[in-house]
């Protein structure tokens, strides 16, 4: 009997995919910048390559150093600059997505405590095939 339950968790072990990052994802210039006192919002930015034959898509993000992380691009409406939460984002084969300041960003809800110039940030970043911690460091503007 002992043998069949060890089947079984093997067999259910073998079954789940173990996924540790985002394969064929690649990040270079992550930063954020630092914030004044008392900010309850920082932005996140940086780009991210998707160097696979397939597209690559970002299904969410978090971090334990904010309350929240979000997609968020920019757009015009009524000729008001606006902000839009993004659910999920898709980077095409061999192509890149930009986190830019105006325009797409990681919304940095609630953080923790202050953080400043030369600290580090872990955000994670959520696809498909796993999770990609990213390091990003706190600069100046």
């Amino acid at each position: 009997m002992n043998r069949c339950l060890l089947a079984a968790v093997l067999l259910f072990a073998l079954s789940v995919p173990v996924c540790w990052s985002c394969d064929g994802l690649s990040i270079k210039d992550a930063r954020i910048f630092e914030a004044p006192p008392g900010a309850e919002v920082m932005a996140g930015y940086a780009t991210l390559q998707n160097t696979a034959s397939t597209p690559l898509t970002l299904a969410a993000s978090d971090s334990p150093e904010f309350a929240a992380v979000e997609f968020h691009s920019m757009l015009t409406v009524d000729n008001v600059m606006r902000m839009q939460q993004e659910k999920q984002l898709s980077i095409p084969a061999f192509g890149e997505l930009v986190f830019a300041p105006g325009a797409l960003h990681l919304m940095l809800m609630q953080p923790v405590r202050r953080f400043r110039v030369g600290d580090n940030i872990t955000i994670n970043l959520h696809c498909g095939s796993g999770v990609s911690k990213v390091i990003f460091p706190v600069t100046m503007r």
